[in-house]
């Protein structure tokens, strides 16, 4: 987990999830306290007594612990409140203060350090104002001192440490801006799914009941044990089409290209169309079967639906498959969304998908070639 991803209160995964850089990257940042050794020596130095380089000494230490806790608690499952980072920002802050007497100048050693944890941790308008505000001191102070000869290097320090946190800030940002983008496109891809799915699930079965219903309704004083007959398979096909939709939202949905054979065979007879379907699916690559069973089934829904077609013929190669009808042709229909989501999945799986009014039935023709 990242520091932009707490800073943006974004929702971390468990420890064992993340990567040893980013359970560990506080190490990075940590490991530049011992540059804090000099601001210590030039405490040891100083001539103050012993006692007072004593507590100058456990006030450096002091700086360096809370800093490397501050860094790694921003990489901790749960991070810090803006408020405690600003508590944080303020304790290093005056423990820097405090060194003043010891090392005039030499406080200005703790300054790189209150850079990389504003840019780190804090909003970006407030480390852009420490930023300005360190590097004006690191000019201005050693020029007041007439010592800017000595003091030259810390302007350079401040100025890299704060273009190069800076930099991770951003990349981090941005890093967390892409998954939250990912994590969204997954939503939508999801949604379009179960959509895509329950069409395709109920569009077929609704056209099935209802072709069916009405030749129960017309065989009912005619052939009453027929009408019995068509009327078990509605009921049959209802409660397929509600686990199909249970599946599907469950994500479980997989169609069955020898399944949608028989079915597609069924309809076609229901509907009174002619239908000359193969038997075996064998013949298909079984890497595809389940593509050309989702494109049958749109296609024997468009047929019975739409094309007012007396004939359907479908064939089934290992690469391919054609359904041609001999109806009234595409004309000037738009696609409906269950043809936009074959051409979704076929295409998905890096195949072709061709619809087209067929020149010598005058109907339609949809072929599929993977």
């Amino acid at each position: 987990m990242n520091q932009a991803e707490h800073r943006d209160g974004a929702s971390p995964g468990s420890a064992a999830e993340q990567g040893f850089a980013d359970r560990f990257g506080w190490l990075l940042g940590g490991i530049w306290v011992i540059f804090l050794v000099y601001p210590a020596l030039g405490i040891l130095h100083s001539d103050t007594p012993a006692a007072w380089k004593a507590a100058g000494v456990a006030v450096t230490v002091a700086f360096g612990v809370v800093y490397v806790a501050a860094l790694a608690a921003l990489d901790r499952i749960e991070a810090p409140e803006a408020d405690r980072r600003f508590f944080v920002f303020l304790c290093l802050m005056l423990l820097a203060i405090v060194t003043i007497p010891y090392l005039g100048l030499g406080a200005l050693g703790f300054v790189p350090y209150l850079v990389s944890y504003s840019m780190l941790a804090l909003p970006r308008r407030f480390a852009y104002a420490v930023f300005v505000l360190a590097l004006t001191m690191t000019i201005v102070l050693p020029a007041i001192a007439r010592l800017i000869g000595d003091w030259w290097f810390m302007a350079i320090i401040v100025m890299l440490t704060g273009f190069t946190t800076l930099f991770v800030r951003i990349m981090e940002e941005r890093e967390t801006q892409t998954e939250i983008v990912k994590e969204q496109l997954a939503v939508v891809a999801e949604r379009e799914r179960v959509a895509r799915d329950v069409h395709d699930v109920l569009g077929h079965s609704l056209t099935v009941v209802t072709v069916k219903a009405e030749l129960a309704q017309r065989l009912i004083d005619v052939d009453p044990d027929r009408a019995r007959s068509e009327m078990h398979q509605i009921q049959s096909l209802t409660r397929q089409a509600l686990a199909e939709v249970r599946a599907t939202v469950g994500g479980l949905r997989v169609a069955r290209l020898g399944d949608e054979l028989d079915l597609s065979r069924d309809a076609l007879a229901s509907a009174g169309v002619r239908g000359t379907v193969p038997d075996d699916p064998d013949v298909v690559d079984p890497r595809y079967r389940i593509i050309f069973a989702w494109a049958l089934r749109e296609a024997i829904t468009n047929v019975i639906r739409h094309s007012g077609a007396t004939e359907c013929v479908v064939s089934l190669s290992e690469r391919g498959m054609t359904v041609v009808d001999n109806g009234i042709g595409l004309g000037e229909r738009p696609a409906g969304n269950g043809l936009r989501g074959i051409r979704e999945r076929v295409e998905a799986a890096s195949g072709r998908l061709d619809i087209r009014t067929d020149v010598e039935s005058g109907g339609t023709l949809m072929k599929v070639v993977m």
